[in-house]
């Protein structure tokens, strides 16, 4: 059991493991870092642009090969 307090202005995200598994062309996986620094990197704007914003990373970075697995990203803003 975990306990996180928010207050207001907090981010919250909830995700599967699709996006951080998403392989590159190259078979190198999308990986945890680099949904850090992006979440990080977009953290001021807006939910639907930060929305878009990992879209359109995941789709940048997987290029040619198939999305492997589901990909479910929620993010709130308390």
């Amino acid at each position: 059991d975990h306990e996180v307090l928010l207050e207001k202005g907090d981010l919250l995200y909830l995700t599967t493991d699709g996006i951080i598994d998403q392989p590159s062309p190259d078979r190198v996986r999308f990986g945890s870092m680099r949904f850090i620094q992006l979440l990080n990197a977009i953290a001021n704007k807006p939910v639907n642009v930060q929305k878009q914003a990992v879209e359109e990373a995941m789709l940048r970075y997987q290029g040619t090969e198939d999305q492997r697995d589901d990909v479910t990203f929620i993010g709130v803003r308390v």
